[in-house]
């Protein structure tokens, strides 16, 4: 019993010395560095965003929607809103599924959209008279009432934001970006068609892409 004292007594004494262990402190070393010459660099010159196009169109369409969306503000509406009022805008309704190619949207975020707009009651859906299994999305009357007012304030919109360009300069931007974006849309077309298989999409989709 004595001896078992001890020990612990002992152990206590060990752990419990204010003297540091000189052996672990002497065996420490600082971590080795690495060399200079095998370390990489990590900034390598780009160019500045200020001098790139895309830069100048992601800022000209960031300005632009905010000018649009402070009139849109009052109806209480926004621009993809307005951009499916406007497609529905004809007699001849149309099926979520044109409208989310139409809007280079997925049906998913299209039929969103329909939602929202069938809430606000701008947008109604019906039975397609040709096949009772699909339904068809168009304007309400307050919705065809509603669209030429929404013209109106995206045409004085346009006007006031693109005042420092003359006729001829919006002109030829329009152009422009059409060739850009008609060529990008093609490409896109011709890769689907291929990986799909069916050529018969393609005249049923070159005709909503450029439709008046």
């Amino acid at each position: 019993m004595r001896r078992a004292c001890s020990n612990v007594g002992d152990r206590m004494e060990s752990d419990a010395s204010p003297f540091p262990n000189w052996e672990t402190i002497n065996q420490w070393q600082p971590p080795a560095r690495p060399s200079r010459r095998w370390v990489k660099k990590v900034w390598q010159p780009i160019r500045a965003p200020q001098a790139q196009l895309s830069h100048w169109l992601r800022q000209t369409d960031a300005q632009f929607s905010k000018e649009l969306a402070r009139g849109l503000k009052k109806w209480n509406l926004i621009a993809s809103e307005w951009e499916a009022l406007r497609q529905m805008y004809n007699p001849a309704r149309t099926s979520p599924l044109a409208m989310a190619r139409a809007l280079a949207m997925t049906k998913g975020g299209a039929s969103k959209l329909i939602d929202r707009l069938i809430k606000k009651g701008l947008v109604e859906k019906q039975v397609a008279s040709s096949d009772r299994r699909y339904r068809v999305v168009g304007l309400t009357r307050a919705g065809k009432r509603l669209v030429p007012c929404l013209a109106k304030l995206v045409v004085s919109t346009e006007r006031r934001f693109f005042c420092r360009l003359s006729t001829d300069g919006q002109r030829g931007l329009m152009d422009d970006l059409k060739l850009i974006v008609g060529a990008a849309h093609r490409k896109y077309l011709k890769t689907w068609v291929s990986e799909s298989g069916g050529g018969g999409q393609w005249a049923y989709e070159r005709t909503v892409w450029f439709r008046g």
